[in-house]
């Protein structure tokens, strides 16, 4: 007796097991392959769900990337397959569901997916100062930095009144000129530690050469700062005659030779009074 136990109850362990795992009375496999109708290629990734006569879903799977999807119907029966996939026509196809389940091919028509218009400006101008170098100096701090929206808010007639208002910019009257002024950087690299006028750039060449000059040694090991030694056979514009703010986009102002960036000379013998760099809205 003891021999035949074990035997029955391994028997009746196997089958309250089966019963377990055994899928619920009536359940049918639906199976099925979603192709694309124009290409017969698979569509992946779409939701298909499994309706009852009611509207209600009773199963819901995704097609994976062979575009196959399987789904379980609680019962033998009437459904509709729901198919849902972005850029691709929605379908609803009737089914019916017997005994041995149900192997369905279902075809989406492609449809092209209408976005809202994305409409981008891009300032020129402001791809020109980027270019130029002008936001990468203005972010190093060094010197003071005037933006086309400064200038129309000024509302200025000449450069010399946008630059008037910088610290440690002065303008004096042109003595040879009626109306002209001078704009004037104090600079203690100077021989006499005076006033002195900068160097102009505008759109990165040279516009006016201003006051420094290279420093001449003397025979005698004497030397001479050539500070306001003009050729008066070909005199230098003012800042007022090279440029009208209408057509200025940006403004740098160096106020001495040490603030200068290397590619308008750096701290060389030529910008020992300043640097002043215009970029004009024309130069883009």
């Amino acid at each position: 007796m003891s021999g035949k136990r074990p035997r029955r109850g391994a028997a009746v362990y196997a089958a309250l097991l089966a019963l377990c795992l055994a899928p619920p009375l009536g359940a049918q496999a639906v199976r099925g392959r979603l192709i694309e109708a124009e290409s017969d290629n698979p569509v992946p990734a779409a939701q298909v769900a499994l309706l009852s006569a009611a509207g209600n879903a009773v199963a819901v799977a995704q097609s994976d990337g062979t575009g196959r999807f399987s789904l379980r119907a609680p019962r033998s029966g009437s459904y509709r397959l729901q198919i849902r996939r972005l850029g691709y026509q929605p379908r609803w196809v009737q089914v019916e569901v017997g005994g041995d389940g149900l192997e369905v091919d279902v075809r989406l028509a492609p449809i092209p997916v209408t976005l809202d218009p994305v409409v981008i400006e891009a300032d020129l101008n402001l791809r020109y100062l980027e270019r130029v170098g002008f936001y990468h100096r203005q972010y190093s701090d060094f010197g003071h930095f005037i933006t086309r929206d400064e200038i129309e808010a000024r509302r200025a007639a000449r450069v010399t009144d946008v630059l008037s208002t910088v610290a440690g910019v002065r303008l004096v009257p042109d003595g040879t000129r009626l109306g002209r002024m001078l704009l004037q950087f104090r600079s203690a690299l100077t021989t006499f530690g005076g006033l002195c006028e900068p160097r102009v750039f505008v759109d990165g060449l040279v516009a006016i050469k201003g006051d420094a000059k290279p420093v001449v040694m003397t025979p005698g090991g004497g030397i001479i700062d050539e500070l306001n030694q003009e050729d008066p056979r070909s005199p230098e514009p003012a800042v007022d005659d090279v440029v009208d703010p209408r057509d200025i986009e940006a403004i740098e102002v160096y106020r001495s030779g040490a603030q200068v960036p290397a590619q308008f000379g750096g701290m060389g013998p030529f910008t020992r009074c300043g640097v002043v760099v215009v970029w004009t809205r024309r130069g883009r």
